[in-house]
């Protein structure tokens, strides 16, 4: 992904989040406007038809009280409000009134307010804080009245606590939106970074020896008048950087290949490719002082990619020569061990040398990295570890680095199973 995309990515994220956070609004204002109006609606109609049950019991037994339960309409009367009624007769004129239980208001309130409800004719409805509901029976008219501020305070608290929950609902998915968003876009900001730090690592490299090559063959073209010793050393300084530039192109090449492309595995012996390996760099490590021991557990079989795996540990024994702390002995060592642990090949490769600091082990792994300003003059170019580590996670496996008694150990674990 280039910079254009992930700048717009970034610009957009906002504006993505804004969007689904607003449809997610509408949605909870949505639901909780349907579970309202559900719930009212519902206690609505039931407290309705207990005052069309209560109704209908006093007009049969005008005796009963407003609290005695009627004939099977116990579970509707017994959790319900104190209810209180009014009956006119054929005339218009208040023939009973129920307002026997903790009267809230006195019988002419009462006559007053169901004297108006009848006026208004609705057979049911809300009038001030009373949910009532008036019916005909033998030509008499019933008004029935329930106090309607415990039915109003319970939906109040419904909604509210509905609109508290989710509103702190929102709250958290907004900033676990915003969170998850940015943990979307990190991995592609850190792709780009090291894409560009790569691009920019691999100009300054290949820049070295195309500036070299360039100034040698110009002096080969204005050296009419040079001795033939110093065109031979222009010409060696050409082969020289070409063959720089090649190896570096061609490690290049080895990290993209590796990284990109899936190798085909077989099962192998790496206890023998480890052997095989450290054979002809013995010769090599002698002649520079140094022994290679080695400590390799015998038929430890895994499925890998022959190719990778041998490039593997060349590149981490050549590493290990190239880093070896020159001291004072004549004879320096370096250990290789492999081991099956846990179900693992281990392989460790151990080197004297000065203590790689912790904060820079993690980073040694990277392309290009420089410890040290050292590397371009012992041929190395920042590569080779890099491309261990991308054949060690091809292969599910973790590739570290420690230092104990004296050594900087690389430690790589393969499973195998």
């Amino acid at each position: 992904m280039n910079s254009g995309k992930i700048e717009l990515f970034r610009k957009s994220r906002s504006r993505i989040i804004l969007v689904i956070m607003l449809m997610l609004t509408l949605i909870l204002a949505s639901t909780i406007g349907i579970i309202y109006y559900s719930t009212y609606r519902g206690i609505y109609k039931r407290d309705q038809h207990i005052l069309s049950q209560f109704i209908e019991s006093r007009a049969v037994n005008p005796l009963l009280e407003p609290h005695d339960i009627s004939f099977g309409h116990e579970n509707d009367e017994a959790d319900v409000s104190i209810i209180y009624m009014v009956k006119f007769d054929e005339n218009g004129e208040t023939d009973k009134i129920w307002n026997d239980v903790k009267p809230i208001m006195s019988e002419d309130e009462l006559k007053a307010m169901a004297g108006r409800i009848r006026e208004i004719g609705n057979v049911e409805g809300i009038y001030e804080n009373y949910l009532y509901r008036m019916e005909t029976i033998d030509g008499c008219d019933y008004v029935a009245l329930m106090n309607n501020t415990l039915f109003n305070g319970s939906v109040n608290t419904l909604f509210w606590n509905t609109v508290i929950s989710g509103a702190i609902a929102m709250v958290v998915l907004f900033l676990f939106s915003c969170y998850l968003s940015g943990k979307i876009i990190a991995p592609m900001e850190e792709s780009y970074k090291r894409q560009k730090q790569f691009i920019s690592d691999a100009g300054h490299e290949l820049k070295t020896p195309i500036s070299a090559i360039g100034a040698n063959a110009e002096l080969l073209k204005k050296g009419l008048s040079g001795s033939p010793e110093e065109q031979k050393r222009w010409l060696e300084n050409i082969i020289y950087e070409n063959k720089r530039m090649k190896e570096l192109v061609t490690e290049l090449l080895d990290l993209a290949r590796t990284e990109n492309t899936v190798p085909s595995m077989e099962e192998l012996d790496i206890s023998r490719l480890v052997t095989g390996e450290i054979l002809p760099l013995e010769a090599a490590a002698f002649e520079k002082g140094i022994i290679i021991e080695t400590d390799i557990e015998p038929e430890i079989l895994l499925a890998g990619n022959k190719p990778q795996l041998s490039q593997l540990v060349s590149t981490l024994i050549d590493n290990a020569l190239s880093h070896i702390d020159v001291g004072t002995e004549e004879l320096k060592v370096i250990k290789v061990e492999l081991s099956r642990e846990k179900g693992y090949a281990v392989l460790r490769v151990m080197n004297p040398g000065v203590k790689i600091p912790e904060e820079e082990r993690e980073k040694i792994f990277e392309r290009f990295y420089r410890q040290d300003e050292s590397r371009n003059l012992n041929g190395h170019y920042g590569l080779g570890l890099a491309i261990a580590k991308a054949i060690t996670l091809r292969h599910n496996g973790r590739i570290t680095v420690d230092y104990y008694d004296g050594c900087n150990v690389f430690i790589v674990q393969l499973p195998t199973r």
